[in-house]
């Protein structure tokens, strides 16, 4: 979990005093938050004492421990190499594809690990390497050797994540050769996920020695990091992920980061493209940009609602319930109910069928990307509803009116026009009863981008988180659910 599983750099070392994994606890809370989907980091020799050796049974079967207990909580792990492309031996690091340490190792360990774990419904998928040192041509290949290892094995069912030279960042994707290198890259299973890595500090070392101000960010540093690497994607019709992001919330600045981490997880999710929080962990609670709770995890970090917000919202449309408070404003006296079926969420708002005109429910829901959406609305309906309902919506060229009839169509979406919406919160859809006779119900707004998703992705295919940091593809769940452990 974040630095707790790599550890105080003493590897193998003993667990409890040089490393440990996620407790029970541990997955409880952040499975809470709506987080499933687990980075877990591993160390090479602690998986085999030496190159070529079997696992190591007793350190493996720690690793068991925590799939055992994220299994019934319907949490997902994915299996990080977090060895950067190295072996040590003898105190020494040598690369893979060294003569010391040649690629045949690496492939070998990770058969190895894709046999013991090919029927296990609990692992996500493989994260083959974090980081790798290296040329990009040279680790392009050792890609290949390893998915093919995998594959090989008979493991066709789990996702394998392949990360780039020059700490895989985002920003960089293109110049640090990875783009060049890597597209040739397949997978015979089709579950092929590339994942690059995005801080927004100057220089992009996530370590934020200097403060917002300081380091001059500005509210859409995170998406410009991140362009590169996504429109890559998109132009290749890669599966993508962002395995490592985070913000400070030491810096003084947590309003203006929070506002850049806004920005990057909509420009995430409207491409369709997931991501897992850097880090989480019971070891990284003095670290600037942990987001494991502190008080026995009763006390959130700040950027856990934002991260709950999109775990919780993982696909392209975006629905604003009544309930949501911070997105709703209610004009007037309304009243909440549960009576008639077919509402969103937990029940609907209605007006009693009482003070015409003085009532009115707004809808503001925050926009991930400038652009055309449909619009559409959800009721329950019954015999005692409005047959002529107001709807107003505000959008990026003005504003549009229409009425619906609440006596009937309830329990599914209903679209009301389609308009272009600017990123963030300036649009919203009003529902009043100005005229209306009968009760008038305010419930649900959805909006969902007019044009088609990439092809290969579904509404779904959206967002992730980390322990210690979304999304992949369907199946994969990019919805900011994924969760990593440094």
């Amino acid at each position: 979990s974040g630095g707790d599983a790599t550890g105080n750099g003493n590897v193998p070392g003993t667990l409890g005093t040089d490393y440990i994994y996620p407790n029970d606890a541990q997955l409880a809370y952040y499975q809470s938050k709506g987080i499933k989907l687990i980075r877990l980091p591993v160390k090479w020799k602690r998986l085999q004492d030496n190159l070529g050796d079997p696992l190591n049974e007793t350190r493996m079967q720690q690793i068991d421990a925590v799939i055992n207990l994220a299994r019934p909580r319907g949490i997902k792990i994915i299996l990080d190499l977090h060895d950067y492309n190295e072996y040590s031996i003898n105190g020494t690091k040598y690369l893979v594809g060294s003569p010391e340490v040649p690629k045949s190792y690496l492939t070998d360990l990770w058969g190895k690990i894709a046999d013991r774990y090919k029927n296990e419904t609990a692992i996500y998928g493989y994260d083959i390497m974090n980081e790798p040192k290296g040329s990009a041509t040279v680790w392009a290949d050792t890609a290949q050797l390893t998915i093919n290892a995998i594959r090989a094995a008979g493991d066709t069912q789990h996702w394998i994540l392949v990360e780039g030279i020059y700490y895989s960042r985002a920003w960089g994707w293109i110049k640090d050769g990875n783009a060049a290198a890597l597209v040739g890259t397949t997978d015979p299973a089709d579950k092929l996920i590339f994942s690059a890595h995005s801080y927004w500090d100057e220089g992009g070392s996530g370590q934020y020695v200097d403060d917002y101000a300081e380091d001059n960010r500005y509210p859409e540093v995170g998406v410009n990091h991140v362009k590169p690497f996504v429109e890559w994607c998109n132009a290749n019709g890669f599966n993508g992920l962002i395995g490592e992001y985070g913000i400070p919330w030491n810096d003084g600045y947590t309003t203006e980061w929070n506002t850049v981490l806004t920005n990057f997880l909509n420009y995430l999710r409207a491409n369709n493209i997931s991501g897992t929080y850097w880090a989480g962990g019971r070891w990284t609670g003095g670290y600037n940009i942990t987001c494991e709770p502190s008080s026995n995890y009763t006390v959130d970090r700040p950027v856990m609602a934002i991260l709950q917000d999109f775990a919780n919202n993982p696909s392209s449309e975006i629905i604003v319930d009544n309930s949501d408070t911070a997105k709703v404003t209610i004009t007037g006296s309304w009243l909440t109910s549960s009576a008639t079926t077919g509402y969103q969420g937990t029940n609907y708002l209605h007006d009693n069928n009482s003070g015409q005109g003085t009532k009115s429910v707004t809808f503001a829901p925050n926009v991930p990307i400038t652009g055309n959406y449909d619009v559409l609305l959800r009721w329950t309906s019954a015999p005692n509803r409005a047959p002529i309902v107001p709807v107003q919506i505000n959008h990026a060229n003005g504003s549009a009116s229409t009425t619906v009839n609440q006596q009937s169509g309830g329990g599914v979406w209903q679209p009301i026009g389609t308009h272009a919406f600017t990123a963030g919160t300036s649009g919203n859809i009003v529902i009043s009863n100005t005229g209306a006779t009968g009760h008038v119900i305010a419930d649900a707004v959805k909006l969902v981008p007019a044009a088609p998703l990439p092809a290969g992705w579904d509404s779904e295919d959206v967002g992730t988180v980390a322990f210690g940091r979304s999304a992949i593809p369907s199946g994969a769940r990019t919805d900011l659910s994924i969760l990593r452990d440094l």
